[in-house]
């Protein structure tokens, strides 16, 4: 086979044979998340991106290089590799068919006229019946399936399926094309009529995968020699594999031009030059024999021009660096072609003495300060390891050998003797000066990157307003510039890793690693994390049940958690599943044992069965980007407030933000602001721009320290999963957000960090989701999906708690506030309860509607109470007599009430779906802020600042200045 050019193995051809048969019947090729669990499952390839990367590039596209592939990135493969599968051949014998048919049919159609063939068309010239027209579109790809099964069309329609994958992958045949997902045997292709003429003389399979895949198939074959006629007294005719040729411009100018060998008129592709041929290209008299021995054939590589003709190669001294060509043409042309040569290297040597300011050093010893030191001289031109003794021994050859041999006597032991090794020797200069342009140390440089959606900021070192970008060697658009960055549109790169070039002249960076993410497709997702967990019938756990457990890490709407649910499945931990039941199996109560010694749990009283599908794969996580949250700052003099650097990480699926500890952000001056492990410290008024580097990305921060007026609305801590409640303790701001662990922005210091932990319990490993603090510091915690209540004491620095039951065994907790001492809980029937920390429940009453709010108003004596269901009231609340509140409002609202806070400037609620927090206001509530994101908790500081938090993913706390 023509596609033994590089050997695959059996496993390959397994891939190959199994990429084509998931592509039929419906003619899609399948993506990579799709292939990658098929591969695991059929294939028994667990790791299948160096397994696919392995396959040579000449059978399967790559999308991403040589970096893999995306979970998105259709598996799409050559004409070649479909030659590798088991079906491929005789398919592929269709398509060479079918092109010559259509070059064929070309030449019956008027000239002026588009070209477009149909599968109907096709299809009559076989004979094949298609069946009767297609319906209009219907999106039901069932409906094309069981059209491809039907007895009596489905055979010619799968395979006018088959004609369609194939021959749209014959490059530039098409101008266009069409077909809809439920018909797909019902096509069309716009075919470029210039182009269709090579198929004219398509001979079979083999002849068209020589045509389609030419340098595969030039790998096993010797290459054409090409005759170029070119009419100068300098030039010679000659026959050469050179892929360019040399036109005259004037009368003695030259330039070279690539050309293939179906370009112009005066080149022509043989084995061996015709006669006539061989007479043009050694006798310009045209007597078939050379005139003198100058008007010899020229070796190949002499670029066909007189050894003896220094004036006739002059033009090509273009091609090298302008210092050199301005420097040595003066010798070259006279033919001192030494002299030539010691000025270019001397220069060498003296452009390495002027970048590391070693004048006085020469040759070795100038070399070794300069490649091999680490001191200020050190250039370096690549991160890579042993590239520097590599750049060393490249100049050390160079400067010791050639200006070496010509410097200490009066002749050479290495003369130059022809103008063709003159102008090689100075290419060579030409190159070591480029390379001295890519020394780090002057070449502009990517110092860190951040990525928007649509766009990447470069943070540049050394650029200019002529600054270019390469992403992955093709150049990006240019958004805008400023003095320290570069914004690039990457609108049209895939995710995934790239490399990043900036070019300024001659002076190169290298290349810059960056890995860039697509954009999230929603905030819910569902992880495996356990398997095969027993469940059973009874609570003793000595029946089994007929299903097992499977626990799942989720997210929904931003808000993450667990599960355990029952399924029949296989599945493999770390796969993400899709959200889908088998309703029609009823499973009745299961329990499970706990863990370390645990009572055994309910898991669920009734359930259907968990039926998910694997959608992708979990991969080793990856940093994609840094920020500094919040990334604008508004604070007052002498104020400490938190700056934390978050690590947003990705596993291809999900992506999450981690703090990072062991970086260091910077300001411009410690005098005005220093930054100190989470947490920056103002000491006067002025706005700059904090930045923090890792690991080649970069953020910044814009602060601004100013006397900010009474009631600014201004960011405080953003970057956060969703917030569920607020408090203020003595320590400092105290914020729930459904994990285990509670965050404190430390009164003191201004960090945001762990300020409380509560173990999570399953089947719903529910998190921190209210928590109100006392006025003597203990804090009451209700978990997400738990019965009880948590107080986590004071006395113990949150480090010791006790459990307080809920005062109705069969009632759920919805709202809870302390009053004094004791905790006054409300549970969904309109009950209150008083709940000491010693001693039993107490029943105070019931409340007209259920309350689903609850915070102490007036220095404790009394409570303020969000009840009802559809509209809501807000109340004050006499807690001894909860069947009589006190109506705050004219009438009750119709939309989201669902936090307030009695505060020292008043009482404050929040519009959860509205986006506001708003005043009391007589008897109306008034708006002050707008555009939140679901605000859902309000708290007030000592000093009466207003903390307002959203219950959003990636959200933020806000303050209100007091």
């Amino acid at each position: 086979m023509l596609t033994d050019v590089a050997e695959i193995d059996a496993t390959q051809r397994e891939i190959l044979d199994l990429i084509y048969r998931l592509t039929f019947p419906l003619g899609d090729w399948p993506t990579y998340r799709k292939l990658d669990l098929y591969m695991d499952r059929e294939l028994h390839i667990a790791d299948t991106q160096p397994a696919l990367l392995a396959i040579p590039a000449h059978l399967l596209l790559r999308h991403w290089g040589k970096h893999g592939f995306a979970d998105t990135d259709e598996m799409r493969l050559t004409l070649l590799g479909v030659a590798e599968c088991t079906d491929g051949p005789p398919d592929l014998e269709r398509v060479a068919k079918f092109l010559r048919w259509i070059a064929d049919y070309e030449q019956t159609q008027p000239i002026d006229a588009n070209l477009a063939v149909t599968s109907s068309e096709y299809a009559t010239v076989l004979g094949l019946d298609l069946g009767p027209r297609p319906e209009p579109a219907t999106g039901n790809v069932t409906s094309a399936l069981d059209a491809l099964e039907d007895p009596r069309f489905g055979p010619a329609r799968a395979e006018m399926v088959r004609l369609r994958v194939l021959a749209g992958a014959v490059p530039g045949f098409w101008g266009g094309g069409g077909y809809q997902s439920e018909t797909p045997w019902d096509w069309y292709f716009q075919v470029d009529r210039r182009r269709v003429r090579g198929y004219r003389d398509l001979s079979g399979l083999s002849d068209l995968l020589i045509r389609e895949s030419p340098k595969v198939v030039a790998a096993t074959q010797p290459p054409p020699a090409y005759t170029y006629s070119v009419t100068s007294p300098f030039l010679t005719t000659y026959p050469a594999t050179f892929p360019y040729s040399l036109n005259v411009v004037g009368e003695d100018g030259l330039s070279l031009v690539q050309q293939s060998p179906q370009e112009g008129v005066s080149s022509q592709a043989t084995d061996q030059p015709d006669a006539d041929s061989a007479s043009r290209s050694t006798s310009p008299s045209g007597t078939g024999e050379p005139d003198t021995p100058s008007q010899r054939d020229i070796p190949r590589g002499e670029a066909g021009v007189r050894g003896d003709s220094p004036r006739a190669l002059t033009p090509l001294l273009t091609v090298l660096r302008a210092e050199i060509a301005v420097l040595c043409t003066a010798a070259f042309e006279g033919g001192r072609y030494d002299d030539a040569v010691f000025e270019a290297f001397r220069y060498v040597e003296q452009a390495v003495q002027n970048r590391t300011g070693l004048t006085d050093a020469i040759g070795r010893n100038l070399l070794t300060l300069a490649f091999e030191s680490d001191g200020e001289h050190r250039i370096s031109v690549s991160r890579r390891g042993g590239d520097q003794l590599r750049l060393f021994q490249l100049f050390d050859g160079a400067i010791g050998l050639i200006r070496g041999d010509r410097a200490h006597k009066s002749k050479p032991s290495l003369p130059c003797r022809t103008a063709h090794e003159c102008l090689r020797l100075l290419a060579h200069a030409s190159v070591l000066l480029d390379l001295l342009d890519r020394d780090m140390a002057v070449a502009p440089g990517v110092e860190g990157y951040d990525q928007d959606v649509e766009t990447l900021t470069l943070r540049v070192a050394r650029g200019t307003p002529t600054t270019e970008v390469l992403i992955d060697e093709r150049p990006a658009t240019i958004l805008r510039r400023t003095t320290d960055t570069i914004t690039v549109s990457i609108t049209e790169v895939l995710p995934g890793e790239h490399d990043v070039v900036l070019i300024d002249g001659t002076r190169q960076s290298p290349a810059t690693s960056v890995w860039l993410a697509r954009k999230p497709s929603g905030s819910s997702w569902y992880r495996v994390e356990e398997i095969d967990i027993p469940l059973f019938a009874d609570a003793a756990c000595t029946t089994p049940h007929t299903s097992t457990g499977l626990r799942l890490a989720v997210q929904e709407a931003g808000v993450r958690g667990q599960r355990v649910v029952p399924t029949q499945r296989r599945y493999v931990p770390g796969d993400y599943v899709s959200w889908k039941w088998d309703t029609s199996v009823s499973l009745p109560r299961a329990w499970a044992r706990g863990h370390h010694m645990e009572p055994a749990y309910e898991v669920f009283s009734s359930s259907t069965l968990f039926d998910g599908d694997p959608q992708s794969a979990a991969h080793a996580p990856r940093t994609i980007r840094v920020t500094l949250e919040p990334p604008r700052l508004k604070v007052r003099p002498k104020e400490r407030a938190p700056l934390r650097v978050l690590a947003w990480k990705t596993d291809g699926t999900v992506t999450w933000a981690e703090p990072l500890h062991d970086v260091k952000v910077q300001t411009p001056d410690k005098s005005v602001a220093a930054w100190n492990d989470g947490a920056i410290f103002v000491k006067g008024p002025g706005k700059f721009v904090a930045h923090v580097e890792c690991d080649g990305l970069y953020a910044e921060s814009d602060i601004e320290v100013a006397a900010h007026s009474r009631d600014t609305v201004a960011e405080w801590i953003t970057g956060l999963p969703p917030v569920t409640s607020m408090a203020w303790a003595k320590t400092g701001l105290l914020l729930a957000t459904r994990e285990s662990q509670l965050w404190r922005v430390n009164v003191s210091d201004g960090r945001f960090s762990a300020g409380a932990s509560l173990p999570l319990r399953p089947p719903m490993y529910g998190g921190c989701n209210i928590i109100a603090s006392s006025s003597d510091g203990n804090l009451a915690v209700l978990l997400y999906g738990e019965p009880n209540i948590h107080v986590l004491t004071a006395i113990s620095e949150y480090a010791a708690s006790r459990v307080l039951e809920k005062p109705e065994p069969d009632g759920t907790i919805t709202a809870l506030a302390w009053h004094g001492s004791d905790l006054i809980v409300a549970m969904h029937s309109g009950t209150l309860y008083r709940v000491p920390l010693e001693g039993d429940a107490v029943l105070l009453g019931t409340a007209p509607q259920a309350v689903t709010y609850l915070c102490p108003h007036e220095a404790g004596n009394s409570l303020l109470a969000v009840a009802g269901t559809g509209t809501l009231h807000l109340w004050r609340l006499d807690p001894e007599h909860p069947e009589e509140p006190e109506e705050l409002l004219t009438e009750p609202v119709s939309w989201s009430l669902s936090a307030v806070a009695s505060t020292s400037r008043g009482v404050y609620a929040t519009d959860f779906h509205g986006g506001r927090v708003l005043r009391l206001d007589g008897q109306a509530l008034v708006p002050v802020v707008n555009g939140l994101r679901y605000p859902d908790a309000l708290t007030e500081s000592a000093d009466g600042t207003l903390y307002v938090a959203e219950f959003a993913e990636n959200g933020s706390v806000y303050r209100i200045l007091s």
